[in-house]
């Protein structure tokens, strides 16, 4: 008896890159907040609760504002900037991955998000063309390498600019305030 074929495009292979994808962007609006609790001077629990129901691009968009307007310790860091850039470059392939169908590419084993753009004047099917971008396996995982490496210079930023052991002293202040003393 043969194997059912399966209706999807998407193999086991693309699910894991795409998970890789998610999550990897997940961790970059974790490190987006953790930019905000360090800029405000207050712990991440309380970043999360301000920017917690905020989509991507309105976190993407509070962190450039507070960093123009405050800044980290009152300048501007054109690194902070770089980094915003280079995580908005797949902003448009996660979302793909997070709120689209996949069909087949193009190009010989590639396959390609399908769904409606809604922005602008009229409805514009996407997915339909020829000349439309579509992605190989290993696009996908390089693609995924890409971000988590944007996470660990992320880090690497919130590490040198002193806003992760701001962030983190924060935190122990809320710990030891709520917390009954052992005497």
């Amino acid at each position: 008896m043969s194997k059912p074929k399966s209706p999807s495009v998407v193999t086991l292979k693309h699910a894991a890159a795409f998970g890789y994808i998610i999550h990897s962007f997940a961790k970059l609006e974790i490190h987006m907040q953790t930019v905000v609790a360090g800029m405000l001077d207050t712990d991440l629990a309380t970043a999360i609760l301000l920017m917690g129901d905020t989509n991507y691009r309105q976190k993407q968009q509070t962190v450039r504002n507070i960093h123009k307007t405050r800044g980290i310790d009152g300048h501007v860091y054109p690194e902070l900037e770089a980094l915003l850039d280079e995580i908005n470059e797949y902003a448009g392939l996660r979302n793909h991955i997070a709120h689209s169908i996949w069909i087949s590419g193009q190009r010989p084993e590639t396959i390609k998000p399908m769904f409606i753009k809604l922005r602008g004047k009229f409805p514009t099917p996407v997915g339909h063309w020829h000349n439309e971008k579509d992605y190989t396996l290993s696009e996908l995982r390089a693609a995924a390498n890409n971000l988590n490496d944007i996470s660990r210079k992320f880090v690497k930023f919130l590490d040198d600019t002193g806003l992760m052991a701001r962030v983190a002293a924060n935190i122990e202040k809320i710990n030891d305030s709520t917390h009954a003393s052992p005497e």
